[in-house]
């Protein structure tokens, strides 16, 4: 099996996934509110789910309310999901190509290690360089613009995480009060 079809068989694996997110009470998923919770960004300033109910559970301790819940969700992700620590298909290293071009620069490889660059605040690789050199709104902006909607990495063999960066693909099937 090629490289290619492994990562798309990931990919394709990802997309059938039911994912958890933890915290307070909430009707939607908002952007505004990303740093609310644990704060680390390793994935980029997004909306993270976990792939695992337990997982999800532990991070309601950081919900604002007090009413914790479990957010079991689908999350319809029709363009390009960046995986963080491995590999990238050729459609998302085009659109980082991309962004880079609209952020002045003369390729992508330039988002690596930006000077004030923190992997926590701003997440890994070029999802952290983008982050860091653009600030939040004109990131999210350019992400959107490319359809790249999330990051993820895997943690051990069948359990991912992920960071979300368009909220439009996110949809709630089950809210579950924990106690």
């Amino acid at each position: 099996m090629k490289i290619r079809e492994l990562f798309e068989n990931e990919e394709s694996m990802l997309r059938g996934l039911t994912w958890y997110h933890g915290g307070g009470d909430l009707t939607k998923f908002d952007m505004r509110f990303i740093g609310s919770g644990e704060n680390n960004h390793i994935l980029g300033r997004g909306i993270y789910f976990i792939n695992d109910r337990a997982h999800a559970e532990m991070y309601t301790r950081y919900a604002k309310t007090a009413e914790k819940y479990i957010y079991e969700v689908q999350l319809r992700i029709t363009g390009h999901a960046y995986d963080a620590i491995v590999k990238m298909d050729d459609g998302t290293r085009s659109a980082f190509e991309y962004i880079a071009r609209e952020l002045g620069l003369s390729s992508a490889s330039e988002l690596y290690d930006t000077p004030g660059h923190s992997t926590l605040k701003h997440g890994r690789g070029l999802i952290g360089g983008l982050f860091n050199i653009a600030g939040d709104q004109k990131a999210f902006e350019l992400l959107k613009k490319y359809k790249i909607q999330a990051s993820y990495e895997k943690i051990e063999p069948g359990l991912y995480e992920i960071a979300v960066f368009d909220p439009s693909i996110i949809v709630i099937k089950n809210k579950i009060r924990i106690e």
